[in-house]
């Protein structure tokens, strides 16, 4: 592998007498001594992590027997092909963050006659989708029902920021505006305030994302301009700052996104966000796609079918290694469905199975449609002259017409693919990417980067990328 990569970490304590003090950790020497890093973020993901190994350094990580690691302390990743410049410990490379995330664990070893120190690193997915929810929505839009869990889950977490859920059009976390004009270059934000902000975080100005990492009662301090690929750019005073993140509010044809009951019990918050990204719940055509980018910030979403610039072709310089395949994890061939009760209360349980399947095994899926009931009992105007046991028939036959259009999209397998590349950062979780693998029969095929991993060695930098095929739209 030709050229010479760069790194930085940055370490800070979130407790001690050095809190919030951020500190270049890669000082204490080469390479060689801070080895095995690995960073990973995924879309629709339990727990984006990284783990880093210090090697016979004990010395430089330990004074008066304290080390200097605590858990929930803050560790940034950088990386670059080009040198990676500092002002006072602030990284001012754009686009060379990997990971922010929190120490979860510490451990200490003993190898080939080397004290190393090894730390367990996630980021706020862990926090944020663990965390069991229990809560009833009756009458809330999908997205109003994703943003109160993140904030409310948010802010019993731990790490010393929060995990923010935001909307353009409906901006539901802290906001002020700029005391005076900042030009491109500017390192320090002045603003009406800083109360309410989290201690490291992200906030957007008109359309450029800043990130810092330090703040006064009056300025953001430490920061990167242009951050997650923005522009850095003028601004003028009294422009509104407010923190980053998105949760789309707009269907793709531009109108509200419905309106739905949703009640669980103490279900992991994962799952209760995978459920309302179905179709069932947004009303579009492919499931919403979420994951926390790489500043700790929520983003749910329309799967954007605009396929990036970067493309992906078998055989270039700098692709190490591909491997495709047919992935049925899944597909889908049977549905058990819940349809809601009927005029007498009492449950409507069915099922549809595909017909037209290619799959030589069963793969069953339960999905909760109680709006189907519901929606009949208010908007069909049979319902009144129906029996109830004419009501259940139409209440089952319209979960089967449903599943159908499930089938058609869930029915077969999908091109999956892993590559591992050259370092690189050009890829972000959730882009849509043109693969070209003529030796698989796949030219110019869109894939969707659903997880990305950055490891370091002493041998190089390599991202590895999982690429997937976006399931076919649901017809109706």
């Amino acid at each position: 592998m030709s050229g010479i990569y760069f790194v930085k970490l940055i370490h800070t304590p979130q407790s001690g007498p050095n809190k919030d003090i951020p500190e270049d950790i890669t000082q204490y020497g080469d390479f060689d001594k801070i080895t095995d890093v690995s960073a990973s973020r995924a879309i629709e993901i339990k727990s984006n992590k990284f783990e880093l190994s210090l090697n016979n350094v004990w010395r430089k990580f330990v004074s008066a027997g304290v080390q200097k690691f605590r858990k929930d302390d803050i560790i940034e990743v950088y990386a670059s092909w080009s040198p990676i410049t500092l002002s006072g410990t602030t990284v001012t490379s754009t686009d060379a963050l990997i990971i922010t995330a929190s120490i979860e664990g510490i451990s200490q070893t003993m190898e080939n006659g080397n004290r190393v120190i090894k730390l367990s690193c996630v980021d706020k997915t862990y926090i944020m989708l663990k965390a069991p929810w229990a809560k009833n929505y009756d009458n809330k839009t999908v997205d109003y029902i994703i943003k109160n869990i993140v904030q409310q889950i948010s802010e019993t977490g731990t790490g010393g920021y929060f995990v923010n859920a935001l909307t353009v059009n409906d901006i539901t976390g802290q906001s002020t505006t700029l005391s005076a004009g900042i030009a491109a270059g500017d390192l320090t934000i002045p603003v009406a305030s800083t109360l309410g902000f989290p201690s490291i975080g992200v906030v957007t100005v008109d359309s450029e994302q800043i990130h810092y990492r330090t703040k006064t009662a009056s300025t953001f301090t430490n920061v990167i301009r242009g951050n997650n690929y923005s522009t850095a750019a003028l601004h003028l005073i009294g422009a509104t700052v407010r923190e980053s993140g998105y949760v789309s509010d707009l269907t793709t044809f531009g109108s509200a996104l419905p309106t739905i009951y949703y009640s669980d019990i103490f279900k992991p918050s994962y799952e209760v966000m995978a459920e309302l990204s179905q179709t069932t719940n947004t009303n579009e055509n492919r499931p919403y796609i979420f994951w926390i980018d790489r500043d700790n910030f929520l983003h749910w979403r329309y799967p954007v079918q605009t396929v990036i610039s970067t493309t992906i072709v078998e055989g270039t310089e700098g692709l190490y290694r591909i491997n495709c395949d047919l992935e049925k994890q899944d597909t889908i061939n049977m549905i058990i469905f819940y349809g809601g009760t009927d005029k007498n209360d009492i449950g409507i349980l069915w099922y549809a199975f595909d017909e037209t399947t290619t799959l030589t095994d069963l793969r069953m899926q339960f999905f909760d449609w109680n709006s189907i009931s519901r929606d009949m009992k208010v908007d069909n105007p049979n319902y009144a002259g129906w029996t109830n046991t004419q009501f259940r028939t139409a209440v089952k036959t319209a979960g089967v017409a449903q599943a159908k259009t499930y089938f058609s999209s869930y029915g077969e397998p999908v091109n999956t693919a892993n590559l591992e590349l050259r370092g690189t950062t050009s890829f972000k979780e959730g882009d849509l990417v043109s693969v070209t693998i003529p030796t698989n029969n796949i030219i110019a095929l869109p894939m969707r980067v659903s997880e990305i991993t950055h490891m370091f060695t002493t041998n190089g930098w390599f991202t590895q990328l999982s690429l997937k095929e976006d399931p076919l739209a649901i017809t109706t």
